[in-house]
């Protein structure tokens, strides 16, 4: 009795909690349907109302252990889809896939728990974590979540402070719907006996198991069609859905090892094409070499008509003399800057790969041929520079893989650092080029590969805001409407712009 005069405040205190909660979250995903209101209402209520629960009996949790399963797993995968797309493009079996995975879920958590309420509630709190992560992937960079996204969690991390971590109403509607089924899932506490325990481990197993082959070996979603779609990744979403789009990438991440391949084959071929090219004349000379990858800068007047108050790239446009000007076509869009980084320094092209991988987290663990390698053999002091952590896309591991004798990031910075938005500024990083220049050793040619950072996305935050656009694809800025984003971009290049002035203008003069 004791125990339940302390624990009733406890429990009354988390059901007032998590109605005012759901109340606020109802507000917010009431799409003015009176429906959606009843269904918003009816969520809230029945959340409290669990958490005040007593232990319930076998005669209670059994069937509500079987009508869980029967209706929540189905309903869990059209509430982690609705919010992106309206599934009318579903391909054939990946509902009943998708539906069978989120119960394997629930029978891995019940495998490690040894709980029925773990694994249900335990299951369900993990498919929301999944949602989430899902929905602000594809909300910041337009596609669904991939295998090699997991290595990038640590780059992700370093730069969360920039971006907006709202939910629309239909995602916030499918938060109410989940948090329901967790508390729902937490009360139904299955007694068993020890065999009963090992008879459903074993089926969990089985289950598991059955499904991995089906999805991960076996020719079932080959002979449903149910295959990646890299040349436009929204189809991923849109045909495979939320949860089978990742499973669906890393089956065709793995490689197959070409026919008759071999080291020596390579070497041979190496061989041969170098066999065909003549030392070129004056390849004696050894200038000073210096690479900037700036992040995310481009001119998007390439796209079309943009009509702005000014130039914003008024210093590269001008250049003409010693200059060699074009329009650069990398293999990424709105992420992955390691996948363009791999191609610049190794020359090899990501069309080889599988279009889920990300080489810096899958394939670089060893020596490599690089563009660093080579000009250390000819006698360069190579140097990479990248304003943020050595985690970030593990260029820390990366770097000497390639070569290069020294990696200087954000910790080893020598000038004042200056920030914009958050990160290091492409003017504090270029003012650390030319100190890192001036104490180079001047007895051996110099290399250094520069990775920006101050453009990356989101587009907002504290930026001096000079020039506006007049017009986009020849309709008014007014018409348009909502462009703020594009004008903080166009802003930042002209900031580039004015900082990379600055750096050429130094080595010239």
């Amino acid at each position: 009795m004791s125990e339940r005069y302390h624990l009733k405040p406890v429990k009354i205190f988390a059901s007032a909690l998590m109605l005012a909660l759901m109340l606020a979250l109802s507000a917010y995903a009431w799409d003015g349907i009176a429906k959606r209101l009843i269904i918003c209402l009816g969520l809230s209520l029945g959340c409290s109302l669990l958490l005040l629960l007593p232990k319930l009996s076998n005669k209670l949790t059994i069937p509500l252990f079987v009508l869980y399963l029967a209706y929540v797993p189905l309903k869990s995968f059209q509430r982690m889809e609705l919010p992106f797309h309206d599934m009318n493009r579903i391909m054939d079996g990946v509902t009943l896939l998708s539906v069978t995975m989120i119960i394997c879920v629930y029978f891995a958590f019940f495998l490690v728990t040894q709980r029925s309420n773990w694994g249900l509630g335990g299951g369900s709190l993990f498919l929301l974590f999944l949602f989430l992560v899902e929905y602000y992937v594809v909300k910041f960079r337009g596609d669904v979540l991939r295998p090699s996204d997991l290595g990038a969690v640590k780059t992700a991390v370093s730069v969360l402070g920039n971006y907006d971590f709202s939910l629309s109403r239909e995602a916030a509607y499918t938060v109410l719907y989940f948090l329901f089924f967790i508390c729902l899932g937490f009360q139904i506490r299955i007694r068993m006996n020890r065999w009963v325990h090992i008879g459903i481990s074993a089926a969990s197993l089985c289950m598991i198991g059955g499904w991995y082959y089906t999805v991960m070996v076996s020719p079932y979603p080959v002979e449903k069609e149910i295959t990646g779609h890299y040349w436009n990744m929204t189809e991923n979403q849109l045909l495979n859905g939320t949860c089978m789009s990742f499973f669906v990438m890393l089956r065709e991440s793995r490689l197959d090892v070409p026919g008759d391949y071999s080291e020596e084959a390579v070497s041979l071929a190496a061989l041969e094409a170098a066999n065909l090219y003549d030392k070129p004349q004056g390849s004696d000379i050894q200038p000073d070499i210096i690479m900037i990858m700036n992040e995310a800068w481009s001119d998007l007047s390439v796209l079309g008509e943009l009509e702005t108050t000014e130039d914003y790239m008024p210093f590269v446009n001008s250049l003409s003399e010693n200059t060699v000007k074009g329009n650069l076509y990398v293999s990424i869009l709105g992420g992955l800057t390691a996948n363009t980084e791999f191609e610049a320094l190794t020359g090899n092209s990501l069309a080889l790969l599988s279009p889920t991988v990300i080489p810096y987290q899958n394939q670089v663990n060893h020596d490599m041929p690089s563009l660093a390698r080579v000009l250390e053999a000819s006698g360069y002091e190579t140097m990479a520079m990248h304003p943020s952590g050595t985690a970030a896309w593990s260029r820390g591991k990366v770097y000497p893989f390639f070569g290069f004798d020294e990696f200087i990031h954000e910790t080893k910075w020598e000038t004042p650092y200056e920030y914009l938005r958050g990160f290091l500024s492409d003017s504090c990083n270029f003012h650390e080029i030319i100190y890192r220049f001036e104490n180079r050793n001047e007895e051996a040619p110099f290399f250094l590969f520069d990775v920006t950072i101050q453009n990356h996305s989101g587009y907002y935050g504290d930026v001096p805001m000079d020039i506006k656009v007049k017009s986009v694809g020849g309709i008014s800025a007014e018409e348009v409407g909502y462009i703020y984003d594009l004008e903080t971009y166009l802003n930042l290049m002209k900031i580039t712009d004015t900082s990379f002035g600055e750096l050429v203008t130094y080595f010239v003069c």
